[in-house]
This record gives C-alpha cells, sequence and structure tokens, in this order.
C-alpha cells in the first residue's frame, strides 16, 4: 500500500491530526520564502485535500516537480512522524 493509499484511510479508519500538523508546520517553514497566506490559513483548509493540491494553492510558484517533490517528502514524513496516531472509535 502506498503511502498516499495511507493518507486516504485518515479520518476513516485512523486518527492522524497531530502528525499531518506538524508534517504540514515542516513543510511551510522549509518553504515560508514562497508560502501564500499563514501556515494557520493552510491547516485551516487542507483537510480533505491531497497535498499536491494544498501545496499548489499555499505556494503557487513552485513548479510541477518541486510539487511533486514537496507532496512526496511531506507524506513520507507524515507516515514516518505517526507515533500518536490512532485507531478511530468504531
Amino acid at each position: 500500500m502506498t503511502i498516499r493509499m495511507l493518507a486516504l484511510l485518515d479520518g476513516t479508519l485512523v486518527d492522524s491530526s497531530a502528525s499531518v500538523e506538524r508534517a504540514w508546520r515542516r513543510w511551510a517553514e522549509q518553504r515560508t520564502a514562497v508560502l501564500v497566506g499563514t501556515i494557520d490559513d493552510l491547516l485551516a483548509h487542507q483537510r480533505g485535500r491531497v497535498a499536491d493540491d494544498t501545496i499548489r494553492s499555499y505556494a503557487p510558484s513552485l513548479t510541477a516537480a518541486e510539487v511533486e517533490v514537496d507532496a512526496t517528502e511531506h507524506l513520507a514524513g507524515q507516515a514516518m512522524d505517526s507515533a500518536d496516531t490512532v485507531a478511530m472509535p468504531g
């Protein structure tokens, strides 16, 4: 199963809210020079969106290749930082 597939399970089978927020904060700190809006804006609007779309929205000056690399690294970082990910109730 790919990391992107696991991301689709978030909010349905697992709750990884804490690691998701940490991953977006790390990304925003790394891309602060091109970030449009604030990290709080990004966090408020990233739920239910794939990483590529969020990155394109909040860093529109990045190339397609940069978006792809950032999205892959973001999801990998989120997966590696999953110690507090828990099963959803039910």
